[in-house]
């Protein structure tokens, strides 16, 4: 039986070290890829290279709501988010995409101009407004 409990030890090269630097500058990317070709992996990698000025936002496949609800800021929620995903990341023992960020909050938490960009990403990429 197969068990995940090691991952590769994965390296970037130099070229793809200058292609993430300047996807890093971007407004905005998209990373596209077939199911299991390491998209999740190469974000989380990429997160906990970055530290604590990237956050990981799974996929959150089965979030559904049509609301957005109230959330009492945290001054620590930063610092806490990334001890969440480093703990998620360094402990799982497969490759599973649980998001330390619960989407409704990640999505109420963001400026009004932040949302509006997002509803305009989603429109273009996935042709519906939300």
């Amino acid at each position: 039986m197969y068990q995940y409990d090691q991952r590769p030890s994965t390296h970037f090269t130099e070229t793809a070290q200058v292609e993430l630097t300047k996807i890093r500058e971007c407004e905005y990317a998209v990373l596209v890829g077939r199911n299991n070709c390491g998209k999740s992996f190469l974000l989380k990698t990429l997160t906990q290279q970055w530290g604590q000025a990237a956050s990981y936002l799974g996929p959150a496949r089965y979030q559904n709501f049509n609301l957005l609800g109230y959330f009492t800021p945290n001054k620590n929620r930063k610092d806490e988010r990334w001890r969440e995903f480093l703990n998620q990341w360094s402990q799982q023992q497969q490759n599973i995409d649980n998001s330390p960020v619960n989407l409704q909050q990640a999505i109420a938490e963001l400026t009004d101009s932040q949302r509006n960009t997002l509803v305009e990403i989603v429109e273009l990429l996935l042709g519906t407004r939300i």
